[in-house]
């Protein structure tokens, strides 16, 4: 509660051990007084197990997720072995505490077959010989335009 105090703005903790049972994600927002005295803070008790759920967490056919505490690297959902894959990891940050989200493919690779990218790769490369065929077929035409007319486009 004094974070929230201190810092003046929502303190987002956990998850953490309940008195009553089980674990929650704690929100609290600190409340002044017009004159600016504290007058108290409102906490927002979040079940995880329900968070979670609400979000079908882990329940993509073609990744796997995990969820930790950056400070002690705590899980709280998905596997510890996907931060030790070659994993796609994210923090997302709040005043007193962070989290990292990972991702990694189910099956083991982020290119599933090198076709796809191959073929992709391909196009890029034709589009962009396109592109440098355009500009300099345009330029050729305009040096073949003030041959012909026999006037300077441009001056140095």
């Amino acid at each position: 509660m004094q974070a929230a105090l201190n810092s003046g703005t929502i303190v987002v903790t956990g998850p953490v051990d309940l008195v009553q049972g089980g674990q929650g994600i704690i929100a609290r927002m600190p409340i002044f007084n017009e004159d600016g005295s504290d007058w108290g803070v409102v906490s927002l008790v979040i079940d995880p197990d329900s968070l979670f759920a609400g979000i079908d967490f882990n329940q993509d056919p073609n990744y796997h997720f995990a969820f930790r505490r950056s400070s002690d690297e705590f899980l709280i959902r998905g596997a510890a072995e996907v931060f030790q894959a070659d994993a796609l990891v994210t923090s997302i940050g709040a005043p007193t505490e962070s989290w990292q989200l990972a991702s990694y493919p189910r099956d083991h690779a982020w290119l599933s077959s090198p076709q796809p990218f191959l073929y992709q790769w391909l196009v890029g490369i034709v589009i962009i010989s396109s592109l440098l065929n355009t500009i300099v077929l345009r330029g050729k035409s305009q040096v073949n335009i003030t041959a012909t007319v026999g006037i300077t486009l441009y001056r140095q």
